[in-house]
């Protein structure tokens, strides 16, 4: 295929999420299958560059310096996978090398190694794009010298044939100097040294990679044998075209590399630019100023948000704003908190550090507004005993929201039934049972199971008034919320627990009971805005993901004509 059509639509296909793995991936496919760089009948066919490579293998053979091998089956029409071009060939790995042989370990294992002496490759040096040294062990020359069948040359491939790395493969430097390898890795010698940097191509190749793993067995992933490596397919092209299409490789790869520099560049200016939107909204000082601030962002919204995983941010600064007092305006003729309903703090906060309120809010603890509780513990014996009833578990309670597509059962008596029935209103709050992350999760029952209970690791709060639910909730899941109760969660042991105790004490900023409700309105209706936008942000995606999986799909189809 032509070069030209790659090029043109790089751009595109490079934007698309994955897209740049995508290409490289695509750019290697079409290299060894023929499809990169256009055939020129005048090149020596690659059938004539076998016989040079059998030539130069026997003259080895001769003077001892290599083993004759078995003579490896040819590549069968049934087991070649694709059609290849006029003038190339298929053949075994072991065909064009001299040498397919795994490392070893040196005596002592690790103790072996020292501060300064010979290279030790083992897997983690071993990379598509080359060897990675930073962290490369060393030998001392004898036992260098004893291991003498693993040695590498420049010019040598290493392939690590083991491992969550087995497959990748690293052209060794021509000036390189001496060292040997792990046996988790294998040296890879082409015959001729002209066909080191295309051999690398097709051996790191989606096509050839697939037989790598093809061989890999169980659980274990046993590995990779030296025998099984020998038996490799690899389409071989005439040494001429392997070199214009090793060039090309070159420079798509380059190119690949700047789109994906640029794309990083712009992904981290756009990132900034949002990031100081969003500080400007949350230290906005009064609702008049939010309302400035929200419109300035929202002039700049298809510029500042390009993917899903950019709303959560907004979602937080939103829930910041609420329940500090920014994002409705006050009215002074309004009943104060403290009057509907609330107990003031006073002292004794500690190191929670409350931010100021703004006027007629006043500091509580959630237990001023809410009967707290907790629920039944789950044992074996419940199943078969008492009335079977419907319970929550921590897996049913999400940040916001409940997820009841799994709600199980067990037996409870009528006094459990009765102290751990929920009613609609009920906040649940996740006590995190060790875990940083599980935490403080909350949601709202709204009675949707007519009769149901929660396990103990839940912790119940019913409103004592109606409505203040709503707002302990954008509370609770707020990021001053959340932080709250992280740091009251922190055990001695450093562990994270909540419990009823610490609930109970959890101090919340209310504000009087009208300002709750307009504070929630507009709360939900900013969700609602962000949910629509993170699911077009996410139809786009989707949408541009499978644009691109079907232009690259149809630019790899065998019949594809550029």
């Amino acid at each position: 295929m032509s070069p030209r059509f790659l090029l043109d639509h790089f751009d595109l296909l490079a934007e698309a999420p994955g897209g740049v793995a995508r290409l490289r991936e695509l750019v290697l496919r079409l290299a060894v299958r023929g499809k990169l760089v256009p055939q020129d009948p005048t090149d020596e066919p690659a059938s004539e560059l076998l016989k040079r490579i059998a030539s130069e293998r026997a003259r080895l053979v001769k003077e001892g310096t290599i083993r004759a091998g078995k003579t490896l089956p040819p590549v069968g029409a049934d087991e070649a996978p694709f059609e290849v071009p006029e003038g190339w060939v298929w053949c075994r790995l072991g065909d064009v090398t001299s040498k397919i042989g795994a490392g070893s370990t040196p005596l002592g294992g690790a103790r072996a190694y020292v501060p300064v002496g010979t290279m030790f490759l083992r897997s983690q040096n071993v990379w598509n794009d080359g060897l990675r040294l930073e962290d490369v062990a060393r030998i001392n020359s004898e036992t260098h010298a004893r291991m003498s069948g693993t040695h590498v040359s420049g010019g040598d491939l290493v392939f690590n044939i083991t491992g969550a790395s087995i497959g990748r493969c690293a052209k060794v430097p021509r000036d390189f100097e001496s060292a040997n390898v792990s046996q988790h890795v294998s040296i890879v010698r082409p015959t001729l040294p002209e066909i080191q940097s295309y051999l690398h191509l097709a051996l790191i190749s989606n096509d050839v990679q697939d037989q790598v793993h093809a061989q890999e067995v169980g659980i274990s992933r046993e590995g990779l044998s030296v025998g099984k490596l020998a038996v490799f397919w690899v389409p071989l092209p005439p040494l001429a075209e392997q070199h214009r299409i090793v060039a090309r490789v070159d420079e798509l790869m380059a190119l690949l590399d700047r789109l994906e520099a640029a794309r990083g560049e712009r992904d981290t200016t756009r990132l900034a630019a949002r990031d100081s939107a969003l500080a400007a909204l949350r230290d906005a000082a009064d609702a008049s100023e939010v309302a400035a601030a929200w419109r300035r962002l929202e002039a700049r919204m298809e510029d500042l948000f390009r993917t899903p995983e950019d709303v959560p941010p907004l979602r937080q600064a939103i829930l910041q704003l609420a329940v500090r007092g920014r994002l409705v305006a006050q009215d002074p003729a309004e009943e104060p908190a403290a009057l509907a309903l609330g107990t003031p703090l006073g002292d004794g906060l500690g190191d929670l550090e409350p931010f100021a309120l703004p006027p007629n809010w006043l500091w509580t603890r959630m237990e001023s507004c809410f009967d707290i509780g907790g629920g039944l513990q789950k044992s074996g014996k419940r199943m078969g005993q008492g009335t079977a009833v419907p319970y929550l578990r921590v897996a049913n309670v999400q940040r916001g929201n409940l997820d009841l597509a799994e709600v199980k059962k067990f037996g409870v008596s009528p006094e459990e039934l009765t102290r751990c029935c929920l009613q609609p209103g009920d906040l649940l709050v996740v006590e995190g049972n060790g875990s940083e992350n599980e935490i403080g999760r909350c949601a709202r029952w709204n009675g949707e199971i007519k009769i149901c209970v929660h396990q103990n690791h839940l912790i119940r709060c019913r409103p004592r008034l109606t409505g203040v639910e709503r707002y302990a909730l954008t509370y609770l899941n707020s990021p001053d919320g959340t932080e709250t109760m992280r740091r009251l969660a922190v055990t001695t042991i450093g562990l994270y627990n909540l419990s009823v105790g610490k609930i109970k004490s959890l101090p919340i900023p209310l504000p009087p009971l009208a300002e709750q409700h307009r504070i929630v309105a507009r709360v939900e209706e900013l969700m609602a805005l962000c949910d629509r936008l993170e699911s077009r942000l996410a139809a786009a995606r989707e949408a541009q993901t499978a644009l691109a999986g079907a232009a690259v799909h149809h630019i790899a189809q065998p019949d594809f004509a550029a």
